[in-house]
């Protein structure tokens, strides 16, 4: 994307909401060059999610994927924290149905060549 003064500009972001990521701002990214984005699901379950002040559904973090698939990013990387207060395997496997069905998304949206990075954050609470 060029500036009106001729100088390339590049927008990124270090991660985006994902009840909250209008397609103006994917056209945006897109049409800069961006290949890749990161979304935050916080943790595979809503009711954890809930917990923590995160008042996504899993179907809202769906719509945003499809959607940034749809509009050209390749890559997607998604944020996760573990360690959660009250987390149990069930909410571990909840994480990896969520990645699990997220690449599902990305090949039917077309970018099946692209990858999905799941990063996660150790919670560490002190005492």
């Amino acid at each position: 994307m060029r500036a009106p003064d001729g100088r390339g500009l590049s927008v990124s972001f270090s991660s985006l909401r994902a009840d909250r990521l209008p397609d103006s701002i994917l056209e945006t990214l897109v049409r800069g060059g961006s290949k890749s984005l990161t979304l935050a699901p916080e943790s595979g379950s809503e009711e954890l999610r809930r917990s923590i002040n995160k008042r996504f559904t899993d179907e809202q973090y769906f719509a945003a994927a499809r959607r940034s698939f749809s509009k050209g990013v390749k890559n997607l990387k998604m944020y996760s924290m573990v360690g959660l207060p009250h987390e149990v395997e069930a909410d571990m496997d909840a994480l990896v149905r969520l990645v699990r069905e997220t690449r599902k998304i990305q090949v039917s949206e077309g970018q099946a060549g692209g990858r999905i990075t799941l990063s996660l954050g150790a919670l560490c609470p002190s005492r």
